[in-house]
């Protein structure tokens, strides 16, 4: 309902290479961005236009995949897309499911959402599986249960290695000759769970011919330089039909010949054609010429004779003139009669005189068209004489017809067996990675799986992970972590709140099963975390994760980095004696603090002293910049790339774009202070709420250290006495 278009300006954009016969560009936005991968977009650059999917946005990095090839740069362009496609394409099929498709299991799809009850067990993974001792004792535990049971939610809080751990459920899967469906929200989670899966199946028979594919664009660098040839179905097929590719390529190009000769061929044919018209034109012309040269005679005479009436008539009315009555009677002299027909000669005479002008004109036009033509077809005539005959031409052509209709008859036929081996090849492959989007786009996904493991299921609305799990044939493992951010809904209607912006734990009443302390057996929790630093972890535990506290794994959180403000990992910042400003960006409730934000841009520039921003050729993996407010992460975003370029494209971001990322710093800028009241993002009072999944985001993604920026006497006098911000800025200050 609230769907529609959105238009971005873009700019500078660059080709970074081609995926699935599209060219990927890469752009660099400051703009707060809610497109989901797979969306489908227009570009508009100058005069050209294109359409094309989005592929990932992440650290301000925009890819698009563009169905035509609009050159290496793109210096500004404007982006529309189509906000409602996947929705309303979503609502397509899941109407085909209701009419009764075959093959969809309703019962797997139901038991993911907890409409129906799963089936629970264990079973012991395969030897090679535990034999390498990588996995902790939750890890195995979730891995006996999502191979024992038909259904089960992990539950992975950050940094317990919930990716690591659905890829080894994957590999159980598989050992146990089962195939497996990877789907994900975003193309850079389905590329890094993928990348898990290959490196513990790498050494398998058949993992260069197919045995484990991606389905879409490869956003993830390391992926496609360690298993890109294994893996992605373009090169797997470049490979396995390398035959038929070598052969299409060498018949295009004889094509390219082919149609090159037909081109000089039908040019030197028009030669000939233009000859033979130039020809019959000019023996027009000179027929033309002939006979204005017969009206010009005839025109000459009949001149002549009008003029020699008007001659007469004009004696005999002046004779009449002269003469008394009986003699004008006696002599037939009537000087009425004789001045009409005196007044119709002399027109007659003047009309003989117009044509005899006009056919000297025309017959001048003619012969200086004749003069023309005649040079034309001597030029012509010159071009022509070393080409061969208009005969032997036609023969060739001929020829080059029945050539250019065989090579087409044989790359139609290359292109049918190409498909027929994509067919087999993703009919083979044991495991397939895509997001979840692709799915049901388009013909969807044309065979079904016997396991489906669903990733990031607390960030996917309800309605896709039932299609995903409606996928397989006897089991489903749904990932996620229900008190990080739930899926991004616009909508505030009754139903979307309902079935769009609840997360499948919340439906499935998880959060009420825990409040209660009797969490259902297909429930597996993992709580062993290795990202944070464990005073971080400290944090995380007591705020979000108390019912199930993480422990830190040796070493979480090191750094080879020396923090150049404190070797404390959690810090603050209080700006309240300088009584920073907040205010509203204008036409929106967004705000931004200017005294802020100049904080951080100095705080980055002592960092960058440090070495905690990357060189332009690096990813920047060590800052992060938070806020609440678009308004505020684009005033950062721009102050830091005034000041640093390419090297902190990124940086700066509200809590959405964070989510599963990690930095060894972040800088989380609470932003509010007098000028505006109170954003909700502070006002948090119950574990269930956005906003304090949110804070929780913005926490957890640091490894070693936390910065809170903020008008703590403003945040401690507004924020609710029982709310989550003042529970956090009292472990702040412990």
């Amino acid at each position: 309902k609230s769907g529609g278009t959105t238009q971005l300006e873009l700019t500078g954009g660059e080709r970074t290479g081609q995926a699935e016969e599209r060219w990927l560009y890469r752009f660099v936005v400051t703009e707060e961005l809610t497109l989901r991968d797979d969306t489908p977009v227009k570009l508009l650059a100058g005069g050209d236009s294109t359409t094309g999917i989005v592929v990932s946005f992440q650290d301000g990095i925009l890819l698009v995949a563009l169905d035509r090839d609009l050159g290496p740069k793109i210096p500004l362009a404007r982006l529309v897309t189509d906000d409602a496609f996947l929705l309303e394409r979503l609502v397509e099929r899941l109407q085909q499911v209701e009419g009764g498709e075959a093959g969809f299991n309703r019962g797997a799809a139901a038991r993911a959402l907890g409409l129906q009850a799963p089936s629970i067990g264990d079973a012991d993974p395969p030897a090679q599986i535990l034999g390498d001792g990588r996995l902790n004792p939750d890890q195995i535990r979730a891995l006996r249960r999502a191979l024992g049971s038909d259904m089960i939610l992990l539950w992975g809080p950050p940094g317990t290695g919930k990716t690591v751990t659905l890829a080894r459920i994957a590999e159980g899967f598989y050992r146990m000759g089962r195939s497996v469906l990877l789907v994900s929200n975003t193309n850079i989670a389905v590329d890094t769970l993928l990348e898990k899966v290959a490196e513990c199946l790498a050494d398998e028979p058949g993992f260069d011919q197919g045995l484990v594919l991606r389905l879409g664009p490869v956003v993830k660098p390391e992926l496609r330089q360690r298993f890109g040839a294994q893996v992605v179905l373009e090169e797997v097929l470049a490979r396995l039909g390398g035959h038929l590719t070598e052969e299409k390529n060498a018949l295009s190009a004889r094509a390219a010949e082919v149609q090159a000769a037909l081109a000089d061929a039908d040019q030197t044919l028009a030669f000939y054609g233009r000859l033979r018209q130039g020809e019959a034109d000019l023996a027009a012309l000179k027929q033309r010429r002939a006979d204005l040269e017969d009206e010009r005679s005839r025109q000459t005479r009949e001149s002549a004779r009008w003029s020699a009436t008007v001659r007469q008539l004009s004696e005999r009315l002046k004779e009449a003139q002269q003469t008394g009555p009986l003699l004008r009677f006696l002599r037939r002299l009537n000087p009425e009669q004789l001045r009409k027909q005196l007044s119709e000669a002399e027109r007659a005479l003047q009309d003989a005189q117009d044509r005899l002008q006009a056919v000297g004109a025309e017959k001048d036009s003619v012969l200086a068209a004749i003069q023309a033509l005649t040079e034309e077809l001597r030029q012509l005539q010159e071009k022509m004489r070393d080409l061969p005959t208009e005969e032997e031409v036609l023969g060739r052509r001929e020829k080059l017809v029945r050539e250019r209709e065989e090579i087409r008859n044989r790359l139609e036929a290359i292109a049918t067996e190409l498909a027929g081996l994509e067919g087999r090849v993703l009919s083979n492959c044991r495991i397939l990675a895509t997001t979840v989007y692709r799915t049901y786009l388009g013909k969807g996904l044309e065979r079904r799986f016997d396991a489906v493991v669903v990733d990031e299921a607390s960030m996917l609305m309800p309605p896709l992970v039932y299609y995903a799990a409606g996928l397989t044939r006897t089991a489903v493992t749904v990932g996620g972590d229900f008190r990080q951010l739930p899926p991004i809904v616009l909508s505030d209607e009754p139903q979307a709140l309902e079935w769009l912006k609840r997360d499948v734990f919340e439906i499935a009443k998880i959060p009420e099963s825990l409040a209660l302390k009797r969490p259902p057996g297909h429930l597996v929790s993992l709580g062993v975390q290795y990202r944070m630093h464990e005073d971080i972890c400290g944090v995380v535990n007591e705020l979000f994760y108390p019912d199930r506290p993480l422990r830190t794994a040796e070493p979480a959180g090191r750094s080879s980095k020396s923090f150049p403000f404190s070797e404390a990992s959690l810090l603050y910042v209080d700006t309240s004696p300088f009584q920073p400003w907040a205010a509203y960006r204008t036409g929106t409730y967004s705000r931004y603090n200017l005294w802020h934000a100049l904080m951080v841009r100095n705080l980055v520039s002592r960092l960058d002293s440090a070495g905690f921003l990357p060189r332009e050729d690096e990813t920047n993996d060590d800052l992060g910049v938070v806020s609440p407010y678009s308004a505020q992460a684009r005033l950062i975003q721009a102050m830091l790339r005034e000041r640093w370029g390419a090297r902190v494209a990124g940086a700066a971001a509200t809590v959405h774009r964070f989510q599963g990322n990690e930095k060894s710093l972040m800088l989380l800028d609470l932003t509010d202070s007098t000028g505006t009241p109170l954003g909700q993002f502070l006002k948090g009072t119950q574990l269930s709420q956005e906003s304090v999944r949110l804070l929780n985001v913005a926490v957890s993604r640091a490894r070693r250290h936390v910065v809170l920026i903020g008008n703590m006497e403003f945040l401690r006098a507004k924020a609710p006495k029982n709310g989550y911000l003042q529970r956090l800025l009292d472990l702040f200050y412990r």
